[in-house]
C-alpha cells in the first residue's frame, strides 16, 4: 500500500501549489514563504521506523550522476543497501519509482532528474553511549530566499546537514522554507510537523463610541486598594501582549525582564548564553529614539484601560506587568522578541533532551532562522492591524509557561487581537500555570465565535484553554458590538466593562482587566500543589459563582466583592 499512499501524496503536492497560492492574500507581507520543522526518526534498521519516515516524506529532486543505477542513489542519499536495512530499501525504491513512473527494469541515464524521498541518512546502528548529544537530533537546515521556493528542493546543493559529532543521532529534525502550498502538504502527510514560521494577520480590537464610562465605583475602589495591602501569598506575572510597547517606561522595564528570565531559562536548560540580536538593546542599555506613530498605538489604549485598576492598588500591587510586542516597528522589538523565539525553536528541537547540553553550531543555526523570521515582521503599527508571525505568538505563549514553571508563579497573558481560524494556528501550550485571557471581539452578538471560529476566542469553546472577556454595561447587558462566546456552550467565558472613554469601548479593555482582576485575586491564595491545575479551578470558580453565565441579550459582570473576598 506504501506506493499509492506516496504517489497521492505528490499529487496534493502538485495540486496545492495553484490551489493554495494565495492563503494568506489578507497578510501585507511580501514574503510569504514558510518555515516547517519535520522531525524524522532515522533508525531504517527498524523497519516499523521506516516505513513511518518514508510514507511522511517530503519530495525533492536529485541529479542521476555518471554510470548511477537505482542503488546506487539509495546508497548516497541515504546510506542504506539491501543488506544493512532491506526494507527501507524497499521501501524508498518503491517510493522512487512511483514518484517517477519508473519500470523495475528502466535505466537512468547522467543528467537525469529524479524526484526522491527528503530523507537524511541512516542512523549510525551503534551509537556512542558515553556522548549525551548523540540523544539530541541532527538537524538539516534549508534556509531558501523566497524566490528559490516555488519548485522542488534540489538534495544534491541546497541543503545543510549539521552533523555535529552527532552520528549516533536517531532523528534528524529538519528545517524547511517552503512555499504555502508545499507547507500545507506537509503538514496533511505528517500532522506532527510543526510550522515555525508563517505570516500571521492580527487584526488589534479597536472600540466603539458612545456611552458614559464608569471603570470603577467607590466601593470596587476600595476593594482593590485593601486587596493590594492585605498579605501577599504568590506574586503574579501579567503579560499584556499586543501591537507594541505603549511608552518608553514599558519597553524598558520589559526588556530588563524578559532578558533576564531568558538568561534564567538558559541556564536551567543548559544553554549557552545569549548572543544580541540588536546589540544597542542589551540588558540595561539605555534606549534610543523613541519612534512615532501614526496613530495611538492599541498597547496604550490597554495601559489606560488598566490605569484605574493599577491606581486603586497603589504602590502595594502584588502584580508585576510586562508589555510584550506582535509586531516590529517598536524600539528593542528585534532584541526582546529574538530571545524568546530563538529559546523556543531551541527547546522545540531538543525535545526531552533539554538540559544535555547544546552544540555551539545547533545554536548559531537557530539564531540565523530567528533572525529570519524577525525580518519578516511588518515595521509598520497602525489603527487596521499588522502582520505578525505564528512563531512570534508561539514563542511568547511557550515563555509563559516555561517562565511561570520556571519561578513557580502564576502567569496570567492578556490578548486583545484576533486572527482568521484557517490562518496559521500557533502553538498553545497545552499545560500552563496561569491563564491565557482573550477579548472576545466587537463584532457584534451574531453569530457567535463559536460558528465564526475566529481566534484565539474561540478556543474558549474548543478547547476550552483560554478565558474569553465579553463586554458588558453594569447591569449585564452587552455593550459596544461585543461578540458573543455561544449562549447555548459551556464556553470558558466571562463579562466586564470595557469602557475607555465616552468615545471609545471595546472588548479590548474587558480583557486585560479582568486578567490584571484574576492575577490579584491570586495573589492573596495560597499557591496550588500543581500551577498548571489553576485554568481549571478558576473555571470553576466564575462558573460556581455565576461570573460565567452568558444568555442571549447579556452576561454576569464580573462581582469584584465576590471575587475578592
Amino acid at each position: 500500500m506504501l506506493p499509492r499512499l506516496v504517489r497521492s501524496k505528490l499529487t496534493f503536492w502538485a495540486i496545492g501549489l495553484s490551489l493554495c497560492a494565495g492563503a494568506s492574500a489578507q497578510s501585507a507581507v511580501v514574503d510569504n514563504t514558510v518555515l516547517v520543522l519535520q522531525t524524522v526518526q532515522t533508525d531504517y534498521a527498524n523497519p516499523a521506523v521506516s516505513q513511518d519516515s518514508v510514507a511522511k516524506a517530503v519530495p525533492v529532486q536529485t541529479t542521476v550522476r555518471p554510470n548511477e543505477g537505482l542503488s546506487n542513489i539509495i546508497s548516497r542519499l541515504y546510506s542504506v543497501g539491501r543488506s544493512n536495512a532491506p526494507e527501507a530499501y524497499a521501501q524508498i525504491a518503491s517510493a522512487i519509482r512511483n514518484w517517477n513512473n519508473l519500470s523495475d527494469k528502466a535505466e537512468l541515464t547522467n543528467g537525469q532528474t529524479l524526484i526522491v524521498p527528503d530523507l537524511p541518512k541512516i542512523a549510525r546502528s551503534e551509537p556512542n553511549p558515553q556522548n549525551s548529544l548523540n540523544a539530541i537530533p541532527k538537524l538539516s537546515l534549508d534556509l531558501r530566499s523566497p524566490n528559490q521556493v516555488s519548485g522542488l528542493l534540489n538534495l544534491d546543493t541546497d541543503r545543510v546537514l549539521n552533523e555535529s559529532q552527532r552520528l549516533g543521532a536517531k532523528a534528524v529534525v529538519m528545517v524547511r522554507r517552503m512555499s504555502s502550498a508545499q507547507a500545507k502538504a506537509t503538514l496533511s502527510v505528517d500532522p506532527t510537523a510543526i510550522v515555525a514560521e508563517a505570516p500571521l494577520h492580527l487584526r488589534f480590537l479597536q472600540g466603539a463610541a458612545g456611552g458614559a464610562p464608569i471603570i470603577l465605583s467607590a466601593a470596587d475602589t476600595q476593594l482593590i486598594h485593601s486587596a493590594a495591602a492585605g498579605p501577599t501569598l504568590q506574586r503574579p506575572i501579567m503579560i499584556v501582549f499586543d501591537d507594541t510597547w505603549p511608552d518608553r517606561n514599558a519597553e524598558e522595564s520589559a526588556r530588563a525582564y524578559v532578558l533576564k528570565a531568558v538568561q534564567t531559562l538558559r541556564t536551567r536548560y543548559n544553554l549557552p548564553p545569549m548572543n544580541p540580536f540588536d546589540a544597542a538593546c542589551r540588558m540595561g542599555t539605555p534606549a534610543g529614539a523613541w519612534p512615532s506613530h501614526a496613530v495611538t498605538v492599541h498597547a496604550a489604549q490597554i495601559e489606560e484601560a488598566l490605569k484605574p485598576l493599577i491606581d486603586a492598588a497603589g504602590a502595594n500591587s502584588p502584580i508585576t506587568l510586562i508589555y510584550l510586542p506582535t509586531l516590529a516597528g517598536g524600539l528593542c522589538v528585534d532584541e526582546v522578541l529574538g530571545q524568546l523565539i530563538e529559546l523556543h525553536l531551541l527547546t522545540l528541537h531538543l525535545g526531552a533532551q533539554i538540559g544535555q547540553g547544546v552544540p555551539a553550531s545547533l545554536v548559531a543555526n537557530y539564531h540565523q532562522v530567528t533572525q529570519s523570521i524577525l525580518a519578516k515582521l511588518r515595521t509598520q503599527v497602525d489603527a487596521d492591524g499588522g502582520d505578525s508571525d505564528v512563531e512570534t505568538i508561539s514563542a511568547v505563549l511557550d515563555f509563559a509557561r516555561r517562565y511561570g514553571a520556571a519561578i513557580n508563579q502564576p502567569v496570567f497573558t492578556s490578548m486583545s487581537w484576533e486572527f482568521k481560524y484557517d490562518d496559521w494556528q500557533p502553538l498553545v501550550p497545552s499545560e500552563y500555570g496561569g491563564l491565557f485571557v482573550v477579548a472576545a471581539g466587537n463584532d457584534g452578538s451574531a453569530p457567535p465565535v463559536t460558528t465564526t471560529k475566529v481566534q484565539f476566542a474561540e478556543r474558549s469553546a474548543h478547547p476550552g484553554d483560554m478565558l474569553a472577556v465579553m463586554n458588558v454595561d453594569s447591569s449585564g447587558h452587552f455593550t459596544c458590538q461585543t461578540s458573543v462566546v455561544d449562549p447555548t456552550s459551556a464556553a470558558f467565558a466571562t463579562s466586564f466593562t470595557g469602557w475607555l472613554s465616552p468615545q471609545v469601548c471595546g472588548t479590548s479593555f474587558s480583557a486585560p482587566r479582568v486578567a490584571w482582576l484574576l492575577a490579584l485575586r491570586e495573589s492573596k491564595r495560597a499557591p496550588l500543589h500543581d500551577l498548571t491545575d489553576l485554568p481549571a479551578q478558576i473555571r470553576e470558580d466564575l462558573r460556581s459563582q455565576g461570573m460565567s453565565a452568558v444568555t442571549a441579550d447579556g452576561g454576569k459582570p464580573l462581582d469584584l466583592a465576590t471575587l475578592l473576598h
